[in-house]
């Protein structure tokens, strides 16, 4: 893989946030939708759904940056490592 492989636009960046924020909202509604329908009824099913779709895009947008702050970290170290441990043959003694 090149360099250019692992590179992301600002589209492919905002929609990997878009599906991730969706994705948590979907399922954070539908968990605490359920709970609330489970404990409270036709009401409990509406408020959960709206609590867990505030609870879904909260924690969409955390998981969204936590997995890019790691891939950043991991592509700095990786760099770092490879600008100061890459031996040549003039380094050598």
């Amino acid at each position: 893989m090149s360099e250019k492989d692992d590179d992301m636009g600002p589209l492919d960046y905002f929609l990997r946030v878009l599906v991730n924020i969706i994705m948590a909202m979907v399922l954070g509604s539908l968990m605490i939708g359920l709970l609330g329908l489970l404990v409270a009824g036709q009401e409990g099913f509406v408020n959960g759904m709206v609590w867990g779709a505030a609870f879904g895009i909260l924690g969409g947008l955390a998981v969204t940056s936590t997995f890019d702050s790691l891939a950043f970290w991991n592509g700095f170290f990786s760099r770092f490592n490879k600008s100061k441990f890459e031996e040549t043959p003039d380094d050598r003694k």
